[in-house]
This record gives structure tokens, C-alpha cells and sequence, in this order.
């Protein structure tokens, strides 16, 4: 009776494979011949739900590790897209939609499901501290700002957009994130992106061609020396985020006693540098070299290191200097940097100046530009003012400028204090971004922390800051 039953059942479910599998494969390959951003949408696609099959029994922590290690990608698709006729950066050029916000929302709807039901251990939501209620200020302040001062108010609408986006990135990490087991999550999944985008600026450097996660090549240098652009197209965008992540492999490298974990911190630690290096971002270098002298003195004050070991690292770090040296000889010497950069930090100067309160309007300073620009830069892509607080105190004026500032501040003295930390996990992610943030200071004076992928990793780095100071004096954690 069993044989009975059974084969008519098989014997459907392979004409049913017979049918679809040749369905599926034509679908696959007629997508294919879509474009490369399908390629990606459509192998994207197929890993995610395949991780999300294997760990199904605990999706949420499977969707936290995705969210963290998809944010710095930007992979998505924009709603309302303006195309600008000139050559410089703009934070946000339109609404986007990307892998985060869809995830984003899966996620605050299983909160809100587990607030509704009342499971064991739900808290009441938090704000986040002083850095969400700064944080809060600053989103309300930018829309103020592109209501009544920006010149073009839809532009300003499409940088509040991102940053009210991100306001609920850091909401939904500091009311989600209340174990050890989570802590990790978030802190792998950042050292993960960190190396895939090292191996992948690396391998562009080694291939020679610049393909975008877009499909796009991007164009060549303008110094003629090969310079790798990244995932987005750009080479200072992915050389300050790992910039920033470089500094937790060190101090992991140090905390780290087992063999393996201590060579694979190593591993990452260079192909991080190589990817960075291949960049050829002269400033991002200098501050990897600020942070890491930071974290070496830091961890030795700590008793984390030995005075010898911090003397052999010192030695180590300027031998590899010096070998990567070659690589970025060329643009050190050849391109220009100051005479190109000072009068357009003048230009930025007179802008803020002239609109010191409330400045132009975030995410207007292009379209103010034209009338403060000196005639002999006029009609050049040089508009982009290299110099971060420059572009927001035109942008923004002294309020919102103190606003965001304000939040880095105290996220610098709340990773001060957990650096205070016994756990090796906390110790090293404290020193880590607190010497990356520091290392940042002379950093955004010659270039911009203002690119809408880099801004989800400050958001994360801002939850941190808060998850940390919460998490540190947890026995789980000792």
C-alpha cells in the first residue's frame, strides 16, 4: 500500500522538476541578460535566502548580521533620482531604497511583534542617551533647515531622508542589542565587510579595471596613476571606512592569545592596508598611521602590551610603510594638494560666512557655489570643497554643525570609558573606534565624511558607543 501511495507521489513531484527546472534556468539566464546590477540583484538574492535557510531557527540574529555587513554597500535602488550637471559630490541625490531599509523593516516589525506580545525580557524602548536625543535634534534641525533655508528644499528633503533613515538604524541597534552574542554579531560583521572590501579594491588594483557594484566602470584618475574606486566609485569613500575599521583588527591582534585568531587579525589587518593603499588616498594612509600609533599607546597604558612589544610593532608598521611605499610614490609626488584644495576651503569659508546661522540648506552647497568660486576655477570639478567642517557649516550653519559634532564628541568619551573594559571584545572595539574617530580629526579637515554609504558605519559606530557603555558592566560579559 506504501509502494502504492508513494510512487504516483514521486512520480508528480518529478514531472514537477522536470517542468520548472527548465522554466527556472530559462528565467535565470534571460535575467542575466539583464545587465550586470541584475547579476548581482539576482546572485544576491540567491545567497541571502540560502543563508537565511541554513539559519532559519534564528533569523533574527541571521537579518542583524546582513543588516550590519550590507549597510557600507549601498545596494538598492533609488525611487527619485536627479542627475546633476556638474562634477561634485553630493550626500544624497534622490530617494533610495536599499538592502537596509528592507531589512530594517522586517526587523522593527519583529519588535514590534515582541512588544505586542509581551516576551520575557522586553524592555521599555530607549532613546539611546544623550546620542539619541543629539541625534534626534539633528534630523529635526536638518528638516527645519530644508523647509525654511535651503534654496532648493528637495535636495535638503533627500539628505534628511538619509539621516532620518539612519536615526532608525541606530534606534532599532540600541533598543535590540542586549547580549554578548549580539555585540558580536554587529562587531564580526563589521570586520567582515572591512576585509571583502579590502580584497576587493585589491583585486581592481591587481585586474586594473574599476566595475562599481552598479555595473559601471568608473573613470580613470585624473594624476594618470591607477587608483582603485570600490564598490561605490570611490577611492576616499572606501579608503575612511577602512580607515576606520583597521584600528579594531590591531587592537584585537593584541587582545587575541590563540595562534589562529592572532594570524587571522594579521591576515585581514593586510589586506585591509592593501586595499587602502591601493586607493592612493595620501590622507586616509596618514590617519591609519595616527590610529594606530593611538591604539599602540593606549593598549600599552592598559597593560595590554609590553613597552618591548610596543617598540617591535613601531618597527614592524614602518617596515611595512616603507614596502608599501612604491605604491602611492607616484601620486605623492606628481599630483597637486594644497594649491588646488586651499582656495576652494576659501570659497567654503565665504559661503559660511556670508550664511553663518543657518547656511545654505543641507545638501545645497553646489548650488550656491558658483558665486563664491575664484574665475580661474570656474567650470572644473575642483568645486567639492575637500574639508568636511567646512562643508557643513556652509551647508548647515553653527547649530546643526554643533549638533553632529556634538554626537562624535560623546561617542569618543563613552568608547574612552568602556576602553576601561576587562572583556578583550569591548576593549578592543572601544580602542579601536576610539583612535579611528580621533585619527579622523585632522583627517576631515582635507577630505569629506560626507557620503551617504560611509554615514550607516556612523550610525553603527554611534550604537556602539551607547551598546557598549550598557554592556560592559554585565557579568555575561566579564
Amino acid at each position: 500500500m506504501e509502494l502504492t501511495v508513494s510512487r504516483p507521489r514521486n512520480l508528480i513531484f518529478l514531472i514537477l522538476a522536470c517542468i520548472l527546472f527548465p522554466l527556472f534556468g530559462f528565467a535565470y539566464v534571460s535575467l542575466l541578460g539583464l545587465g550586470w546590477r541584475m547579476f548581482l540583484y539576482i546572485h544576491g538574492a540567491i545567497l541571502f535566502f540560502a543563508g537565511l535557510a541554513v539559519f532559519m531557527k534564528d533569523a533574527k540574529s541571521f537579518l542583524l548580521f546582513v543588516l550590519i555587513f550590507a549597510g557600507t554597500f549601498g545596494f538598492g535602488r533609488h525611487l527619485v533620482y536627479e542627475k546633476m550637471p556638474f562634477e561634485s559630490v553630493l550626500f544624497a541625490a534622490g530617494i533610495r531604497i536599499d538592502t537596509v531599509d528592507v531589512i530594517l523593516l522586517v526587523l522593527y516589525a519583529h519588535w514590534a511583534l515582541s512588544l505586542g506580545t509581551g516576551e520575557k525580557g522586553e524592555q521599555a524602548a530607549t532613546l539611546g542617551g544623550w546620542l539619541g536625543a543629539l541625534f534626534l535634534a539633528w534630523v529635526a534641525c536638518l528638516f527645519t533647515l530644508s523647509v525654511g533655508v535651503a534654496k532648493i528644499s528637495r535636495f535638503g528633503f533627500y539628505e534628511t531622508f538619509v539621516i532620518a533613515k539612519g536615526f532608525l538604524l541606530f534606534l532599532y541597534l540600541v533598543n535590540n542589542v542586549k547580549t554578548r552574542r549580539d555585540f558580536k554579531i554587529i562587531v564580526y560583521g563589521l570586520m567582515a565587510i572591512g576585509v571583502v572590501q579590502g580584497l576587493y579594491l585589491t583585486f581592481q588594483f591587481i585586474t586594473k579595471t574599476n566595475y562599481t557594484i552598479y555595473g559601471e566602470v568608473a573613470g580613470a584618475a585624473a594624476t594618470g596613476a591607477f587608483r582603485s574606486r570600490g564598490f561605490f566609485g570611490s577611492f576616499d569613500n572606501h579608503a575612511i571606512f577602512l580607515a576606520t575599521i583597521l584600528p579594531i583588527f590591531l587592537a584585537a591582534f593584541f587582545v587575541y592569545t590563540q595562534p589562529l585568531r592572532r594570524l587571522m587579525a594579521l591576515a585581514s589587518m593586510f589586506i585591509i592596508l592593501f586595499g587602502a593603499t591601493a586607493t592612493r588616498a595620501r590622507i586616509a594612509l596618514a590617519s591609519i598611521g595616527i590610529s594606530a600609533v593611538i591604539v599602540l599607546i593606549v593598549s600599552y597604558r592598559r597593560r595590554r602590551i609590553a613597552a618591548h612589544t610596543m617598540v617591535l610593532t613601531l618597527i614592524v608598521c614602518a617596515l611595512v610603510g616603507m614596502m608599501f611605499l612604491p605604491m602611492v610614490y607616484h601620486r605623492f609626488v606628481t599630483a597637486p594638494y594644497g594649491e588646488d584644495r586651499g582656495p576652494l576651503m576659501a570659497t567654503a569659508f565665504s559661503m559660511f560666512a556670508d550664511h553663518p546661522i543657518f547656511g545654505v540648506g543641507p545638501n545645497n552647497y553646489n548650488f550656491f557655489v558658483e558665486q563664491y568660486v575664484p574665475p580661474r576655477y570656474r567650470g572644473q570639478w575642483e568645486y567639492t570643497v575637500h574639508n568636511e567642517y567646512l562643508l557643513r557649516m556652509a551647508e548647515t550653519g553653527i547649530l546643526a554643525t554643533a549638533l553632529y559634532y556634538s554626537m562624535i564628541i560623546l561617542a569618543v568619551k563613552k568608547f574612552a570609558q568602556s576602553i576601561k573594559s576587562e572583556d578583550g571584545l569591548i576593549y578592543s572595539v572601544s580602542v579601536g573606534l576610539f583612535s579611528a574617530l580621533l585619527a579622523s580629526i585632522p583627517h576631515r579637515y582635507v577630505s569629506i565624511y560626507h557620503h551617504e554609504q560611509y554615514f550607516s558605519l556612523f550610525c553603527i559606530i554611534l550604537a556602539l558607543a551607547y551598546i557598549m557603555g550598557r554592556l560592559k558592566g554585565q557579568n555575561s560579559l566579564g
